[in-house]
């Protein structure tokens, strides 16, 4: 029996990368809860409201005042991916994959950390003219299914990108706290989207993954490069090194000013260059201290 996608991801990942995977979204699923069967987390000072059954009387002895047992629970929530289809998502990346090929690794590997932990995994897909909304379930089969309706919505035909529409969407279908992932193309985020991601922040979890672009003298010849968004090849008048500064320029600027935003929403976001790199680099923004604050 041919193995699935999952099967293949994880026969990828170690068992060091996957345990500190299920570690860092057991970090977001936590909370902490007073009362009995959950798992005990530590001893704080009894305040009005609190169960007077929680007191440890032991503990209450020894600190001469209240003193109640917390406890912590672990709260299984959807994860839901916020995909960009729109035709600059099958343009090359750095590593010269398809930029659709690293957004696919990023879902699995998140998707598949959730299967990990029980939860569900849903989707919420679009550009400027389809939008494609899967609730969030469990198992193997449901998560290669948006999988695979993501590599067939990204094409180089597809239409122009529209994040607005995308995490509208979301926001308006999503009942309950959830996680969300935003896999996007890096110039598909502007400042017009703040409002709608502030609002999504403002009730659930969100993480930006951004694929970047290659540089496009570093893709063919004589200064030609496919631009994508126009579906031709043009013959571009500037020479290779002109060009190459032009896109390094363009792309920090653009990327320094996405993040200055996101960073202002406390929205945690990351730049993937290859499916190499898209594992490491999520589970190493995932982990940092600030990501799930309030």
């Amino acid at each position: 029996m041919k193995p699935s996608k999952l099967e293949l991801l994880r026969s990828r990942l170690s068992l060091p990368v996957l345990q500190r995977s299920a570690r860092v979204f057991s970090g977001v699923h936590h909370s902490r809860l007073n009362g009995y069967g959950q798992d005990f987390d530590d001893l704080a000072e009894y305040k009005i409201g609190d169960d007077v059954g929680d007191i440890d009387w032991k503990s209450s002895a020894a600190h001469a005042r209240p003193i109640i047992k917390r406890f912590e629970r672990s709260v299984n929530v959807a994860i839901t991916l916020l995909v960009d289809t729109g035709r600059s998502m099958s343009a090359l990346a750095p590593s010269r994959e398809p930029k659709e090929d690293i957004a696919l690794e990023a879902a699995e590997v998140l998707a598949y950390i959730g299967l990990m932990r029980g939860d569900l995994v849903g989707m919420v897909s679009g550009d400027a003219e389809r939008l494609r909304s899967l609730p969030a379930r469990g198992g193997n089969e449901h998560v290669e299914l948006l999988m695979q309706r993501i590599r067939t919505d990204i094409t180089p035909e597809s239409p122009e990108s529209d994040l607005s529409r995308v995490l509208q969407t979301a926001f308006n279908q999503t009942r309950g706290q959830s996680i969300m992932v935003l896999l996007t193309d890096s110039f598909a985020i502007h400042p017009g989207l703040e409002p709608v991601l502030r609002k999504i922040r403002s009730i659930h979890r969100l993480l930006v993954v951004m694929v970047a672009d290659a540089d496009p003298t570093q893709l063919v010849e004589e200064g030609q490069v496919t631009d994508v968004s126009a579906g031709e090849l043009m013959n571009m008048v500037l020479d290779d090194e002109q060009l190459h500064h032009i896109h390094e320029n363009t792309q920090r600027q653009l990327v320094l000013s996405i993040f200055k935003m996101l960073r202002r929403l406390r929205v945690p976001a990351v730049t993937v260059t290859s499916t190499e790199d898209a594992v490491e680099a999520i589970i190493d923004v995932l982990g940092r201290p600030y990501v799930w604050g309030r």
